[in-house]
């Protein structure tokens, strides 16, 4: 008898195993994040600020695809609302669950979900996202950093009733404030400026069917017996950087009556080479007056954001042939007409969106560099054939050669490289 028990409970706790087993063959949890940011000591959500536009209809996007997926469920969303953990406790509570109630809004305005599967954190700092950063850094006494993270939420006064968590104290006085200066410098900003939306969810996938018994077990019969199948819908995950072609002119250049064209591509994370072409032929009302010139300038940017927005480096090369006279005594022309400056530089500058959709933007951009120089002098008469040759000369420019206040607009560019 003990021997059939013994039996007995081993094959009811392996029938109990298999039940789960198959069950999870079709089923499957899952869950997408994603990040809202704001202006600093912002409560609002500006579709104009980073990539906000794009984020939100991946999530419009996203939840459409998942009410009409009849094989998914949604079983919790977790909403935040962050801020970072310097200054006092009570403005940035405050901060935080303005941007809580923001997230909030934003997800009722797109579908409804019942209250028991909400979850807000409002925590104004998450201890647990600087702590997964910490570990993951380099900086020192890391164990130390960690063990203080971990404690509990505890308060002191600041100052004029004002208070803060304990916390923030100890890791300020942390290896003589060392690690708080890092963390500051690497994590505070992104921690500050975004809010979180995760939704979890799972699938229900139907089991290959191989005879017409285990057919019926998984397909829905209609009253005339006929079989229908489940067919469910691939929601698409979010697009987490998509490549993008800027076309874009320098309005500065018009001032001259230099038309002008850039064309410039995404090419990794990070990354883009934009290619500059201006041309001009014309006088300047007088034969006496002209910036005539032909200026290629193509360009290695490496971009802060992993976006390809906002602020960027470069390296640049420059080809520049030139015709130029100011109404003066002389004509300065590259000499004989082929040997244009040529030479090369850095620049830095910034991208704003000026559109909802994040098409429309305009880009400030400056930069210096060096250029051997060799040109003919002339001459400046209203005929230029009557212009006598002078002499010709060579210099070595250094100096600004880059000023850009440009206008652009962004097409995306699809493809194996369209979704990371």
């Amino acid at each position: 008898m003990p021997i059939k028990r013994f039996v007995k409970q081993r094959l009811f706790i392996f029938f109990l195993l298999a039940i789960a087993s198959v069950a999870s063959l079709f089923s499957q949890e899952c869950s997408t994040e994603f990040e809202i940011k704001f202006r600093v000591n912002s409560d609002v959500i500006d579709t104009r600020f980073k990539n906000n536009a794009r984020v939100i209809n991946d999530l419009k996007e996203f939840l459409i695809a998942v009410e009409r997926d009849s094989f998914t469920t949604v079983t919790g969303i977790t909403l935040s609302g962050n801020s970072s953990p310097e200054g006092n406790y009570e403005f940035n509570k405050k901060l935080s669950i303005g941007r809580l109630n923001a997230v909030r809004e934003l997800l009722e305005g797109i579908s409804v979900f019942p209250d028991s599967i909400i979850r807000c954190n409002d925590g104004y700092i998450q201890w647990d996202s600087l702590k997964a950063y910490v570990l993951r850094s380099g900086i020192e006494n890391k164990e130390g950093i960690v063990s203080i993270i971990d404690e509990k939420e505890t308060f002191v006064e600041l100052f004029e009733g004002r208070s803060i968590d304990s916390r923030v104290v100890k890791l300020k006085k942390a290896d003589r404030g060392r690690a708080w200066r890092d963390m500051y410098r690497n994590y505070f900003g992104h921690m500050r400026s975004t809010s979180l939306v995760i939704i979890n969810y799972e699938r229900h996938l139907p089991p290959t069917v191989t005879d017409v018994d285990t057919a019926i077990a998984f397909k829905a019969i209609d009253d005339n017996a006929e079989i229908r199948d489940f067919v469910p819908v691939e929601i698409e995950q979010p697009r987490k950087w998509s490549p993008k072609l800027h076309v874009k002119t320098n309005m500065l250049f018009y001032s001259l009556l230099i038309p002008n064209i850039e064309l410039e591509a995404d090419f990794a994370k990070h990354w883009s080479v934009a290619l500059p072409v201006s041309y001009s032929a014309i006088n300047y009302f007088t034969s006496r007056i002209k910036f005539r010139t032909l200026l290629v300038q193509p360009e290695l940017r490496y971009w802060f954001d992993k976006d390809n927005s906002e602020w960027f480096v470069g390296a640049h090369f420059t080809c520049a042939q030139f015709n130029i006279a100011a109404n003066g005594e002389y004509r300065y022309q590259d000499h004989k007409g082929k040997a244009p400056a040529l030479g090369g530089g850095v620049a830095f500058g910034y991208r704003m969106p000026i559109s909802k959709n994040n098409r429309w933007n305009i880009e400030f951009s400056a930069g210096a560099g060096v250029y051997s120089i060799h040109y003919d002098k002339f001459l400046n008469t209203p005929d230029v054939k009557d212009g006598l040759y002078v002499g010709s000369d060579k210099f070595v420019y250094w100096g600004i050669d880059k000023l850009a206040v440009s206008v652009s607009y962004s097409f995306n560019l699809k493809g194996k490289g369209g979704r990371k």
